[in-house]
């Protein structure tokens, strides 16, 4: 797993989603869909952490798949009343009250963990937690 080791700078905050975009794009130019590896590792349904641009490009990218996005995850869940691409919007803390997924892809980066701590307080296990750094990082040697 992609763990991040802690830290309050904000350039190395821009440098870890500086590292993952142009990861991401060497996968595009290389016409490599982040789909692959979701169906790969039989991950059918997720959830998403995060509501910022990875988590658009996530989403974007799984449109037209096999995987379904049940919901998103984020500490600003109110902003998103009537959910997000009619997909629900929920806070962390009520995440026992979703459907089931079989995994679980944080998109904040950088605070990656911060939000493993809050999914493992909330009675999530480690396994079923993935960073967005993971997917793109890991399809490279494919």
């Amino acid at each position: 797993m992609f763990y991040l080791r802690r830290g309050t700078n904000q350039q190395e905050e821009y440098a870890y989603c500086y590292l993952t975009s142009m990861q991401y794009l060497k996968l595009k130019n290389n016409n490599k869909n982040i789909s692959k590896f979701f169906i790969d590792n039989n991950f059918k349904r997720i959830a998403i952490y995060g509501l910022g641009q990875f988590a658009d490009i996530l989403y974007n990218d799984l449109i037209k798949t096999d995987v379904q996005v049940m919901y998103f995850i984020d500490k600003e869940c109110k902003k998103f009343t009537y959910g997000y691409n009619d997909i629900p919007v929920v806070n962390v803390n009520s995440i026992s009250k979703e459907p089931d997924v079989d995994v679980i892809v944080i998109t904040s980066v950088y605070h990656c963990n911060e939000a493993i701590d809050e999914l493992l307080k909330n009675g999530k296990e480690l396994e079923s937690i993935i960073n967005f750094n993971d997917v793109v990082f890991g399809m490279e040697s494919e």
